[in-house]
């Protein structure tokens, strides 16, 4: 998933309950949510092979993620005790462990897949259960996130949530990747969160007061995260939008995306060669709506489902796996990197020394210059 989406999942743990171990475990939690795309660095260390071949690698397995939960618990334990002391190194363990842990259960939603058993095994697990960038799973962990707050709602606080919330409001509005009712969706899933979290505040304080505390917290300022928390209604909203942010995914899009993958291969078996392979993902925002890359033996074509309408079949494209030049480039870091990520393969010729290794599932056009399609320049015998 998008790191809006890894972020927002930090935080919405924290607002959970991770915060009531202090500022130092929501901080873990966040950055603990996004550790392991440190692996991008591949791409400017090691260009587009690298990055095809180790992201979503080792940082991205239970053994690599299993050293930077220690790692990181220790890196922050080590920081934050020279200004408290008596901070224990646990609870930022715990913190960085459910962050590292809802990684890669995001991850494992799409159709990039994740490889968990690296280094045993380099086999890849795809969910197909949610496009790379979710409007519905953004709304669901940025609602825990705000909704969640154990702070009150000063007007910093809600500018900028609101400011956040403008931005992807524009996003959903202007992209044409999103349904225009989901826009308004998101206008009143955001601000019933800011609602909520101010009645939930105000009900908390409440409850302090009543229950003999001199002092209710200052409402010119936020209450300070090493506090005690506030209560369990703001934590209980926490986990009902985190809920809905994997719920979608996992009891919503999953299912319907195996309805319309079946349709989609129905559609390309009546033309009368066998299925080999196929990848099948939801449009944002639209779990009837659905993009399959079907794959026979010779041709993949990508195929549009509407479980509501019609099938559309879009790009038919000629695979060519078995193209004579592509022999000479078995030794080069291009065609390793072509083997280990693609999922859909095809092969396209430009001209007679330059072979385009590429991904249907993400670029069925050979002349788009995307992130999986290598241009090849063959070596002469």
């Amino acid at each position: 998933m998008d790191n809006a989406a890894h972020t927002l999942c930090g935080l919405a743990l924290a607002r959970a309950g991770l915060d009531r171990y202090g500022a130092p475990a929501t901080v873990t939690a966040v950055v603990a949510s996004n550790l392991p795309d440190l692996d991008i660095v591949t791409h400017p260390l090691l260009g587009r092979p690298g990055y095809l071949c180790y992201h979503r690698g080792i940082t991205h397995a239970l053994l690599g993620m299993t050293v930077e939960a220690l790692l990181l618990a220790t890196v922050v334990w080590f920081v934050v005790r020279q200004w408290h002391p008596k901070t224990r190194w646990s609870p930022l363990l715990l913190a960085a462990s459910l962050g590292l842990a809802t990684h890669l259960a995001l991850d494992g939603l799409n159709t990039y897949g994740i490889r968990p058993f690296l280094p045993f095994s380099e086999r890849w697990y795809y969910g197909d259960a949610a496009f790379i960038m979710e409007p519905w799973v953004w709304l669901g962990f940025g609602f825990a996130a705000c909704a969640g707050s154990p702070s009150q709602l000063t007007r910093a606080t809600r500018n900028g949530w609101l400011l956040w919330s403008s931005v992807v409001f524009t996003l959903l509005a202007f992209s044409g990747r999103a349904p225009g009712y989901m826009v308004a969706v998101w206008v009143l899933g955001m601000g019933g969160a800011l609602y909520l979290r101010k009645t939930a505040f105000t009900s908390d304080t409440r409850r302090l007061v009543s229950g003999g505390l001199s002092e209710a917290p200052s409402p010119s300022q936020d209450t300070c995260s090493d506090s005690p928390p506030t209560g369990r209604r703001r934590q209980r909203l926490a986990l009902a939008g985190i809920s809905v942010a994997f719920l979608y995914p996992l009891a919503l899009s999953l299912p319907l995306n195996r309805v319309a993958g079946a349709r989609a291969k129905e559609a390309v078996e009546a033309l009368g060669d066998p299925v080999t392979s196929q990848t099948t993902h939801p449009t944002p925002a639209t779990p009837w709506v659905h993009r399959a890359v079907v794959s026979t033996a010779t041709h993949s074509y990508t195929v549009d489902v509407n479980l509501f309408g019609e099938l559309e079949l879009g790009v038919t494209l000629e695979r060519q796996l078995d193209h004579p030049l592509l022999r000479r480039l078995e030794d080069t870091p291009e065609y390793h990197a072509w083997r280990v990520f693609t999922r859909e393969p095809y092969v396209a010729a430009i001209d007679s020394h330059t072979l385009v290794l590429g991904d249907a599932r993400y670029a069925p056009d050979p002349r788009k210059d995307a992130f999986c399609n290598q241009t090849v320049t063959v070596p002469g015998e």
